[in-house]
């Protein structure tokens, strides 16, 4: 009895052991890592391969990392590189399998077991696994053993950096030094050198910076790959230098002056085509008539607002000015010259208006016999003036009628000149502001006169409020009659 109760508690420990052993393995194995062998059995020199296989038994994506060997005699190497440089990323339950090369360095002959340790980003926990290898073979003596690849873009803005790509790859174990690489062709000029490892693929870029202002062309470019003196890529590739045709670029300054304005408007191809385009500058009505430009402007109206308008062609890099000028020196001037026109005129102008007329003419036979003349006096002002006296100068053809000063002042003197004919004289005293004065008069003509008679310009003299004697004058009057018929000539 003992016996059997001592074998059931050794069974359930035994279970037990095992239930935690699993569990705790399943808590502590994230992760699984196996290899399997390719070529383990290589020279001095050479590379082993084998496959590395990684399973992710975690509930979430990871990335995963070839760790360096601890020992640093072996070097290893993963395909792809980028599998080396950036990690493997695996999903949740999935798996990846892994090209792994691996280099002694100055080991002798024999079997050596390396350890490979992989390496969880997320959890850093590690997995190890075992590489056995034989060196059997003293080291070989390689040749080189590599190729190119040129990768140009299509199309080239010449504005912008563009990258040229060689890619590289080494064939075997044999470190490659001093590769030498040439870029070259009409618009490109570059040279760079590097070193290659074994079984090394590598991606040399170079950075094109064209001349923004390179005309659209199609260019070739070339690659010379050398090393030790001897060519291994000799390529040429097409690629096409695109256009771009932005707007001008346009600059405006302004220089003000007193009534002048003067604006300057610089205008730049920055394409690497030659274009012509239309350029624009705001107006108004008022403004552009005392506005010019050079060269000249077109105005055109677009949506009820006024534009100047200059058709503009220019090549890459080329650059114009148009200069537009608006001067109110002229208006100022002008305007200046009406106002001291206007003060000159306001200040000496006459107080006084008289104006020569004929009421009425009476005529016989075509002949004047009779007229009315009246005179009419008028104060223009608001101030009143003084002493007034007028002067009547009647040609001596005429005979002034002693009754005929009808609902008139009379002349205070009534005298006969020689030269003047008959001057009257008359005082009217003061004339109020806005005052208005009517003399009239008849007159008759000794002789029977024919066409027009003149009468001379009425003369007034009078005194301001500030006591200064002024002169004015009326119209010269020209009193109407018919013309004399003429007789007919007898019929023959």
């Amino acid at each position: 009895m003992n016996s059997k109760r001592t074998v059931l508690l050794l069974l359930f420990l035994i279970t037990i052991l095992v239930i935690s052993t699993g569990v705790f393995g399943q808590e502590f194995q994230s992760f699984f890592v196996e290899q399997q062998t390719i070529k383990n059995d290589i020279a001095q020199n050479d590379f082993a391969e084998f496959e590395v296989l990684i399973k992710n038994t975690q509930d979430f994506e990871d990335t995963f990392r070839v760790l360096p060997f601890e020992d640093p005699k072996w070097t290893h190497q993963l395909i792809p590189l980028d599998d080396f440089t950036y990690g493997k990323k695996i999903s949740r339950g999935g798996r990846a399998t892994l090209r792994l090369l691996v280099k002694p360095t100055g080991l002798e002959l024999g079997r050596y077991n390396v350890k490979l340790t992989v390496k969880s980003e997320t959890t850093q926990k590690t997995v190890d696994a075992i590489l056995r290898l034989r060196i059997t073979k003293p080291a070989l003596s390689l040749r080189p053993d590599f190729n190119a690849r040129l990768l140009v873009p299509a199309q080239v803005d010449p504005r912008q950096r563009n990258t040229v790509k060689i890619l590289l790859r080494n064939n075997n174990a044999l470190d490659l030094e001093n590769i030498s690489i040439v870029l070259s062709s009409n618009l490109v000029n570059k040279q760079t050198g590097v070193n290659l490892g074994g079984i090394e693929e590598k991606a040399v870029e170079f950075t094109v910076a064209l001349d923004p202002y390179t005309t659209p062309q199609k260019d070739t470019l070339r690659v010379v790959v050398v090393h030790n003196e001897k060519t291994v890529l000799d390529a040429r590739q097409d690629y096409q230098v695109v256009e771009f045709i932005p707007a001008f670029k346009q600059e405006v300054s302004t220089t003000k002056k007193l009534w002048k304005t003067q604006r300057s408007i610089t205008l730049t191809n920055e394409g690497n085509v030659r274009k012509e385009e239309t350029a624009r500058l705001e107006t108004s009505t008022r403004e552009s008539l005392f506005t010019t430009s050079l060269p000249a402007a077109k105005i055109v109206t677009q949506k009820d607002k006024k534009y100047y308008t200059w058709k503009v062609a220019l090549d890459p890099k080329q650059s114009t000015t148009i200069l537009v000028t608006t001067n109110y020196r002229f208006l100022a001037g002008l305007l200046v010259v009406i106002m001291v026109g206007l003060v000159y005129f306001y200040a000496t102008r006459k107080y006084l208006v008289v104006r020569k007329s004929v009421k009425s003419i009476k005529k016989s036979h075509g002949a004047i016999t009779e007229a009315k003349i009246v005179l009419h006096i008028r104060n223009r002002t608001n101030k009143p003036v003084q002493d007034v006296r007028v002067v009547e100068r009647v040609p001596k053809i005429f005979a002034v009628k002693k009754d005929g000063f009808e609902a008139s002042p009379h002349p205070s003197k009534i005298h006969l000149s020689d030269k003047e004919g008959t001057v009257m004289d008359f005082h009217l005293h003061d004339l109020d502001a806005r005052d208005e004065r009517i003399i009239n008069y008849t007159v008759t003509p000794k002789l029977h006169i024919f066409g027009d008679m003149p009468v001379k310009p009425t003369i007034v003299e009078y005194k301001a409020k500030n006591g200064k004697k002024q002169t004015t004058k009326s119209n010269t009057l020209h009193i109407p009659s018919e013309r004399p018929q003429q007789p007919k000539e007898p019929v023959r």
